[in-house]
């Protein structure tokens, strides 16, 4: 019996808009009336996630920043997993080098060194996804995208005040450079390198990864694997593909997701999420009446 769903945000819940749709939010609802648990597993921040579900009058747990973070639905931290300070340092340096805007999610939100590139870049990327710029500054109104708690001249000076580094995220246009910079960053030891679009880089802690965080919240829990449903669609989810045994891919996923899932469902324009929770919640009810 599933007990809890986990599921990926951009590109699996959200739809090609970064958008929550009814069909969705219905779902959703249905699951908490069941006493089936939903839970958020993104490699976006609690700041640009808990207003979305807030809205709705979801309230969820949420396993962030690829795993990184797992904090309760009203931002309290349940359990974290940063970069150390030295394997944070490293990566910079490459970063750094690679000339690539950047910026990192701390315990004090999003900082940056590079926020007009940063900015620039999120704007050229959703224009390659069809969205029209007008949307594209609503969206950055309404999540944490293209937005930071913090401007930074010299990432090496910020390190000095020691702050707790969740995750490292880079985009850039070049495909080839994006290939070199994610191979010297997967070189470093205790790092997982991983991404979200394909052109982004994302680097956490390597027990920071959706599937394995998940796995361990879920043995805090008392729950077996099996008793736990995950959607994804981005290299960033397959942990979660490999570590559970109903695992979603959508029908927009990278092959490497749907290779890796064991099942796949219709896209996140398609409500792909929607429709397999439909049929759990439809068995689930079967279930109980014919134990009447």
């Amino acid at each position: 019996m599933i007990k809890l769903v986990a599921c990926d945000l951009d590109g699996t819940l959200l739809d090609e808009n970064h958008q929550l749709s009814q069909r969705n939010i219905q779902a959703i609802q249905r699951l908490h009336k069941a006493g089936i648990n939903f839970m958020v597993a993104t490699g976006r921040n609690y700041q640009s996630v808990a207003p979305m579900f807030k809205k709705e009058g979801i309230h969820c747990d949420c396993l962030l920043l690829n795993g990184a973070l797992i904090t309760d639905a009203y931002g309290k931290r349940l359990s974290h997993t940063p970069l150390t300070p030295g394997i944070a340092e490293a990566a910079l340096r490459i970063l750094e080098e690679s000339t690539l805007p950047y910026h990192m999610y701390t315990d004090e939100g999003i900082v940056s060194s590079t926020p007009k590139q940063g900015r620039a870049m999120f704007i050229r990327h959703m224009r390659k996804q069809g969205m029209r710029d007008k949307e594209i500054h609503e969206l950055m109104e309404t999540s944490s995208f293209g937005r930071y708690d913090r401007e930074i001249d010299d990432p090496f000076q910020y390190l000095m005040e020691e702050p707790i580094i969740y995750k490292l995220e880079a985009f850039g246009d070049d495909a080839q450079q994006l290939q070199s910079v994610r191979m010297q960053l997967s070189g470093m030891k205790q790092t997982s390198v991983t991404n979200s679009v394909a052109d982004n880089i994302e680097i956490t802690a390597s027990d920071a990864q959706k599937g394995l965080a998940l796995k361990k919240l879920c043995a805090k829990q008392g729950l077996h694997p099996d008793e736990v449903m995950v959607f994804g669609d981005s290299l960033n989810d397959l942990s979660m593909m490999r570590e559970f045994r109903y695992s979603f891919a959508m029908a927009n996923a990278e092959d490497i997701i749907k290779e890796a899932a064991g099942y796949q469902t219709l896209s996140n324009a398609a409500h792909g999420v929607a429709h397999v929770l439909e049929q759990l919640l439809e068995a689930a009810t079967e279930k109980r009446v014919s134990n009447l």
